[in-house]
């Protein structure tokens, strides 16, 4: 972007400089004049040209990067594809070793959970509840 900005910076110094060269020029106001018009007609020229040539630059980078962004939203959805079935396989064993865990453990009984509350009761004061 620097780059276009010093072309832009030189192109416009150099039509000012031919303009104001051919005004301090001796000739006749016609043939000035004419030349004058010619160099405006060919700075417009340029610009238009350089328009152009900023445009398809432009054009080019936001290409390139939605490339590269389209490159990388594939990568990372094929890096979770692949993990998708270790986490799966995971979960699962995880789900087993549980219910493993589940049919050792003996269920809480009305007697237990009396047990429970009287043990709270008598052991937890009304700062720790």
């Amino acid at each position: 972007m620097r780059h276009l900005i010093k072309f832009g910076t030189v192109l416009a110094g150099a039509a000012a400089g031919a303009a104001v060269g051919v005004l301090l020029a001796p000739g006749k106001g016609t043939k000035t004049r004419h030349k004058i018009l010619d160099n405006l007609k060919a700075g417009i020229g340029a610009v238009n040209a350089s328009k152009s040539t900023f445009s398809n630059m432009l054009l080019n980078f936001v290409s390139e990067k939605e490339n590269n962004f389209d490159k990388k939203l594939q990568t990372i959805t094929d890096r979770a594809s692949n993990q998708k079935e270790e986490v799966i396989a995971t979960l699962e064993r995880k789900l087993s070793e549980l219910k493993k865990d589940a049919d050792h453990v003996k269920p809480n009984t009305k007697a237990d959970i009396k047990d429970d509350i009287v043990y709270k009761a008598a052991y937890e004061t009304k700062a720790d509840i």
